[in-house]
């Protein structure tokens, strides 16, 4: 019988504080109840100064000398029940105020761990870890400054301290922006659940390698995704993966191929002197950037005729409803239902419809400018990105450029 009471104990205060502190609680109504029948039975003179105490007055001392409070017996026997009692409130004290001190030791180490649940609404989610994350949060912050209170949750199977650590030394100004971090595993639907994915505006997935993207997005899919129309970004390196994830996730998923992206810049770039300016300016949040936006307003008028409601914004194109994007269309192209437009401005906020100004005045178009018709292209060294750099010059080059390929043969293969 002592083994299993050993036992019952042990598994109590396996449980936590919380266990533990319902044993105490037990243990101190018996010394409450043991107390006032002892005071009660034996009807001791002196207790408290005083003469014999009934039952529920005794309860009610017994109850106070639990609690601290201090007492003036006479007679040994009453002095003698006071001082257990008094011993059984300093071990009753004692014990309490470390359960109460490791469990809030216990609730804090919890919230550094990053697994409580966020119950941020309308959010920015980033799901994975890379190094290309605090690139990502810095733009982010940027295009925030419109929004009072922008939220961007970040989970990721990385300790929280130092995800915060590491944001906050990359971004040191977040201006309107707030940060919150969580660890977890972003395959997890239940991870998905406590960082309220339902309630995304957005969300980005990152990763290390392209499985861990995939999954992710197996995820977010089976977890399903509670604001319409909200976007989904996916970042992935090989190009076959991608578009995979196109044919899988249609047009409810973004994705962005790192190689792909970075091997067509770069042979763009090189074609016109400046031009990787022009990206970096409409690429990131900071100065101009290109926006979509639809305008109930303008459908059924010809794009030369929208070009003209736009004060503070420059249109470049339509993006129609089937998902198709025309950039520079024919100036008689009509707006349809459910086509959104494409402009360049500042910010969201100053992408707006300032009301259609019609013009007498005739503008003759800008001359066309006439390119070489041939173009020596030096390539220097080599690497993954090396056959898509090569495919997109090619795509524009004319047949009379050449393209010359200087690299190390002993450290690349030439065949």
């Amino acid at each position: 019988m002592r083994g299993r009471l050993r036992y019952r104990v042990d598994n109590a205060f396996s449980r936590g504080p919380s266990a533990v502190m319902a044993m105490l609680g037990i243990v101190s109504l018996l010394v409450i109840v043991v107390t006032g029948v002892i005071l009660a039975g034996l009807r001791l003179q002196g207790v408290n100064g005083g003469s014999p105490l009934g039952l529920v007055e005794a309860l009610w001392l017994s109850l106070l000398r639990v609690t601290g409070k201090g007492f003036n017996d006479k007679g040994w026997p009453a002095r003698v029940v006071g001082l257990g009692v008094a011993l059984a409130s300093l071990f009753i004290t004692s014990t309490f105020i470390g359960l109460l001190t490791t469990a809030v030791n216990q609730r804090i180490a919890r919230l550094r761990k990053g697994r409580s649940a966020v119950v941020e609404e309308d959010h920015t989610l980033i799901l994975g870890w890379s190094n290309r994350i605090a690139t990502i949060v810095s733009e982010l912050v940027i295009a925030n400054e419109s929004r009072k209170r922008a939220v961007i949750v970040v989970l990721a199977p990385v300790d929280k301290t130092t995800m915060e650590d590491a944001l906050r030394d990359a971004v040191a100004d977040l201006r309107t922006t707030r940060i919150v971090c969580r660890t977890g595993d972003p395959s997890l639907p239940a991870d998905l659940a406590r960082v309220n994915l339902g309630g995304a505006r957005s969300v980005i997935v990152l990763g290390g390698k392209d499985a861990a993207t995939v999954t992710a997005l197996l995820a977010v899919r089976a977890a399903g995704h509670g604001v319409p129309g909200a976007p989904i970004v996916a970042e992935l390196a090989s190009a076959a993966t991608a578009d995979t994830v196109r044919s899988l996730f249609g047009e409810h998923v973004v994705v962005v191929s790192s190689e792909s992206t970075v091997a067509e810049l770069t042979a763009q770039a090189c074609r016109q002197r400046g031009l990787g300016q022009v990206f970096r300016e409409l690429l990131d949040f900071d100065g101009d950037e290109i926006y979509m936006a639809a305008f109930p307003e303008l459908i059924g008028l010809c794009y030369a005729e929208a070009q003209l409601a736009f004060e503070y914004s420059a249109l470049v194109g339509i993006r129609r409803s089937d998902g198709e994007v025309l950039l520079n269309p024919p100036a008689t192209t009509i707006l349809g239902d459910g086509d959104e437009l494409v402009g360049i401005a500042s910010d969201d906020s100053t992408f707006v419809c300032t009301g259609v100004r019609r013009s007498t005045r005739q503008l003759l178009p800008y001359p066309s400018v006439d390119l070489a018709p041939s173009r020596r292209t030096v390539l220097v060294d080599w690497s993954k990105l090396g056959v898509r750099v090569v495919q997109e010059l090619d795509h524009f080059a004319s047949p009379e450029s050449t393209l010359e390929i200087l690299l190390d043969p002993t450290a690349v293969d030439v065949d």
